[in-house]
């Protein structure tokens, strides 16, 4: 069975290579044309063809529009493909209804919505005390420049001038947790509990405060802007609660979530639409062509 963009292609051939009426108005009964009839039917036949390629036209460039989202989307996620809980993008395709001028509906493949795959990416081993991996669902609330609170799902963290806790753009982790200057050593329970030992107090374990992660109803629905996610009316407002608890991940300390693209998987998917989008190429040169 053939696919409808193998359809598409078949329609914008048939609208190159339209065939002309079976017999043209105005013919005589012995098969002579008069010079009136015939200008008329070439006057019919070229409007038709015109009507062809402007719908052969319309379709290829609708089609080459989604060619092009989809390709910028898969070179981002092989741009991504190591960096750290980044979320493969997906260009969700729907169809377009595209009437032809014999009355035919033809549904021509478009992107519909770009949106993010949350699956989760392998877990790696760091090693590293302020890595934190989410095994599960959830996000890390971060403060943003305008003072609004993103999310994100990265945990590679730092500590800053003032002991907050903050991600590697400087964004300070919600809610905020500060660690005493004289900090030996920290852990970062599963459970979100960060607590440490002092140099003023090593035989004491010193609680430093609880981190939260939050989730939301439609996570697809979430905006992505410079590395975080803001919430949108589609995600819903987010779920907030400590990791384990209403269908939350828990977290791993000394080990960091890895993107989730698939870089195999995004090589064949430019390599099958850099070849349609060829095959469409030589498609356009020839309704140019046949348009001259």
């Amino acid at each position: 069975m053939r696919t409808k963009l193998s359809c598409l292609s078949a329609l914008l051939l048939a609208a190159c290579h339209a065939a002309p009426p079976a017999a043209p108005p105005g013919a005589t009964s012995n098969g002579a044309t008069s010079d009136g009839a015939f200008a008329e039917a070439t006057s019919h036949r070229r409007g038709a063809d015109s009507q062809h390629e402007s719908l052969a036209l319309e379709v290829a460039r609708m089609m080459q529009s989604a060619f092009d989202t989809r390709r910028r989307v898969a070179l981002e996620n092989i741009a991504n493909a190591d960096t750290t809980a980044f979320k493969r993008r997906v260009a969700r395709l729907t169809s377009t209804p595209i009437r032809t001028t014999d009355g035919t509906v033809v549904e021509v493949p478009t992107v519909d919505v770009v949106e993010h795959d949350f699956s989760v990416g392998a877990i790696r081993q760091t090693q590293r005390s302020l890595d934190l991996a989410i095994d599960g669902e959830g996000f890390f609330a971060v403060t943003l420049e305008d003072g609004s609170v993103g999310f994100q799902r990265g945990g590679h963290l730092h500590l800053n001038a003032a002991g907050k806790l903050v991600t590697d753009d400087g964004r300070i982790l919600l809610p905020e947790i500060t660690v005493a200057d004289d900090l030996l050593d920290l852990v970062i329970d599963a459970r979100g509990r960060v607590t440490g030992r002092t140099a003023g107090s090593p035989d004491t374990v010193t609680q430093f405060g609880e981190l939260t992660l939050h989730r939301f109803v439609n996570p697809e629905g979430l905006l992505w802007e410079r590395g975080v996610y803001r919430p949108t009316e589609a995600s819903g407002t987010p779920r907030t609660g400590s990791p384990g608890d209403r269908g939350l991940g828990m977290l791993q300390q000394g080990f960091l979530e890895g993107s989730n693209v698939d870089g195999a998987q995004e090589l064949y998917e430019l390599e099958l639409l850099d070849r349609r989008r060829h095959a469409l190429a030589g498609m356009l040169g020839r309704i140019a062509a046949f348009a001259r």
